[in-house]
């Protein structure tokens, strides 16, 4: 049985989650789709190897890395089905973002069997441990900490850059470290001295946090997701795991219904 893996979001210690999945599985079991849902739809396989996961396994980034789209096309579907049955794939893993689920869903809902993680920048529910969040928090504050006193003892204006995906985040975070922050189409901007009207510089820590070591807890928690999906490869259907007290793993629908929920403006 072959699986198909494809990442696709902010997620610090998927190389763990990588690394142990092929450890889980037979050698070449595992093929990983190069540059996210864009790799799956323009058919770039490439098998991972326990040896070469291996040397990655404990740093930041991704060894598959991702296109960062921020919405799929309707075209892509056909294709990207198509290069799946070629690859005689019959399990899709995707570790992922908001717009990430919503593409599964829709592979799911098309017949594919579908395991989705969710990353840390994935917004449906906050509730749900997402793979590398830890991480992402200790990062973000590590940023706004030494940026803040670089600001504050040069007298430069420095803005922080962030995607709007972590606004939840932001709210919480800004009562602790004291700081401003505005919204503009797809990003937040963060800064210190009000109001924000000129700046020197623009740090985009989304850039960051997609290389950022990851913390003992994101890694042993990715490596635990990873030993529990080999349980599920004869599972029906779309299934999202995820953490919490335990590792859970839910239905995509009702996931799915969250997501309409929220979207109406409900709670």
């Amino acid at each position: 049985m072959k699986v198909g893996l494809l990442v696709e979001g902010i997620c610090p210690s998927v190389n763990k989650f990588i690394h142990t999945l092929v450890q889980q599985l037979v050698e070449g079991a595992v093929l990983g789709f190069w540059d996210g849902w864009r790799g799956l739809c323009d058919d770039q396989p490439r098998k991972i190897s326990v040896e070469e996961s291996w040397r990655f396994q404990d740093l930041g980034g991704s060894i598959l890395s991702s296109s960062f789209l921020r919405e799929i096309p309707r075209s892509f579907k056909f294709k990207m089905i198509q290069n799946l049955v070629k690859n005689d794939v019959e399990l899709l893993v995707v570790v992922g973002n908001t717009m990430s689920f919503l593409a599964a869903y829709e592979l799911f809902s098309a017949g594919v069997k579908v395991v989705f993680i969710p990353s840390a920048d994935f917004v449906l529910n906050q509730e749900f441990y997402r793979m590398g969040f830890s991480t992402v928090v200790n990062k973000i504050s590590e940023c706004i900490y030494r940026f803040k006193n670089l600001s504050l003892a040069s007298g430069r204006g420095i803005v922080l850059r962030l995607s709007k995906d972590f606004k939840d985040l932001i709210e919480k975070m800004r009562y602790l470290h004291n700081f401003f922050f505005t919204e503009a189409d797809d990003h937040l901007l963060l800064w210190w001295n009000n109001p924000c009207c000129a700046y020197d510089c623009v740090i985009k820590v989304d850039g960051i946090l997609v290389v950022s070591k990851p913390l003992a807890e994101d890694l042993a928690l990715a490596r635990g997701l990873a030993k529990a999906i080999p349980s599920f490869l004869t599972a029906r259907g779309g299934v999202f795991m995820t953490y919490r007290s335990g590792f859970e793993i839910l239905p995509f629908q009702k996931i799915r219904e969250i997501s309409l929920v929220m979207n109406q403006g409900g709670t």
